[in-house]
């Protein structure tokens, strides 16, 4: 890696987009808009679950040989320090303790993001009612099986819990909900003259 290269947090596991647009590439008129097309027959089924598999390798491959960027400890220690002067009992930073809230929160949850987008649950929007996804990974259940939920879009109660999570145990880790694709954006209206 040079040190002008580039550097993006990528996810670990390709999803079904990735792969599709990764397809289209060579194969641009059979995966232009369906990575698993609904009138696909069994042998074009087959080649693509076949072509799925190769893709998910080499993504894995390639995360491998990848350089790996560790955070700076001292920059981390310096921000939690400030995060957690912005709304200590002794601040003396002068702004609304709402702001200085938020932005410790802030920052707090910009240095907890893991590689993949995740980041520790206890630093979770607390009960603004914005939207956002939770996940529990390797919990132990009750029966004694670790177990992994499928994400799940959630937002604070105003006791704290989280609207629409049903599992017996908490979520670990969470994250922000994507921007809505441009084709899904508002259109400002025209005025009619």
């Amino acid at each position: 890696m040079t040190d002008k290269q580039d550097v993006r947090m990528v996810p670990v596991e390709l999803d079904d987009e990735m792969i599709r647009v990764s397809l289209a590439v060579e194969w641009p008129a059979t995966y232009r808009t369906h990575l698993r097309h609904p009138d696909d027959g069994k042998g074009q089924a087959a080649k693509t679950e076949a072509l799925i598999a190769r893709e998910r390798k080499r993504w894995s491959a390639m995360l491998a040989a990848a350089p790996s960027v560790q955070p700076d400890r001292e920059v981390i220690e310096r921000l939690t320090k400030f995060a957690n002067s912005l709304t200590g009992e002794f601040s003396s930073v002068v702004m609304p303790a709402k702001v200085a809230k938020q932005a410790a929160e802030d920052i707090r949850a910009a240095l907890t993001v893991q590689p993949d987008g995740w980041r520790d649950i206890s630093t979770a929007p607390d009960s603004d009612h914005k939207p956002f996804v939770v996940q529990a990974f390797s919990v132990r259940t009750a029966g004694g099986v670790i177990y992994t939920s499928d994400p799940v879009c959630v937002w604070r109660n105003l006791d704290g819990s989280f609207a629409r999570w049903k599992q017996d145990f908490a979520p670990t880790h969470w994250m922000p909900l994507p921007a809505p694709p441009a084709a899904l954006q508002p259109v400002a209206q025209k005025e009619e003259g």
